[in-house]
């Protein structure tokens, strides 16, 4: 085998041992934490309101050619509803969240922004939702369900998030995306 696109081997996707030259397959995601490119939020959030007390998480997308996949892994103790919220509008953004690259050495920042607690003066077009916490799905949403999308450019989301009885309760709550662009 010839190995004729230095840039892939550079990367490690090509290897050579003992006289014989073999290619290294790792998936998408893992492939971007090496680059850089895989960033999280990560918290757990506290619910002590009664029955339907609401709490929103935001993100929105930068007005550039990155492509964003985007990707939600929440678990609750208590029966929560979640809904995704695209092309939401805000009065406040709330308070910036906290966001981490995967890769601890890269010194990449993310252009997504990531926000606790915005206003909502509309809630846009609602895309995906869940109820998690009862019944068959006590364990929440995991990385078992592969809910993966590409979100649009410049746009904001929310997850809107909301507690369905009156027990004070926890979400964990693990938000990570990774960027894409053609290089």
């Amino acid at each position: 085998m010839a190995l004729t696109n230095l840039g892939d081997l550079e990367k490690g996707k090509f290897f050579s041992r003992d006289g014989k030259a073999y290619v290294r397959i790792t998936d998408t995601e893992h492939d971007y934490i090496h680059d850089g490119k895989l960033f999280f939020a990560k918290s757990f959030i506290a619910f002590d309101g009664g029955d339907n007390e609401t709490q929103y998480f935001m993100f929105v997308t930068p007005d550039s050619d990155v492509d964003i996949h985007a990707r939600l892994e929440i678990a609750g103790g208590v029966e929560f509803e979640v809904y995704l919220l695209e092309d939401a509008t805000t009065s406040d953004d709330g308070a910036l969240f906290t966001t981490y690259n995967a890769n601890r050495k890269s010194t990449t920042a993310p252009t997504v922004l990531a926000y606790a607690g915005p206003t909502l003066t509309d809630e846009g077009t609602n895309i995906w939702t869940t109820k998690l916490g009862s019944g068959k799905t006590s364990s929440g949403v995991g990385p078992q369900s592969n809910y993966e999308f590409i979100a649009k450019n410049n746009t904001k989301y929310v997850f809107k998030i909301i507690k369905k009885v009156a027990n004070v309760s926890y979400i964990d709550f693990d938000f990570h995306w990774y960027e894409a662009t053609d290089d």
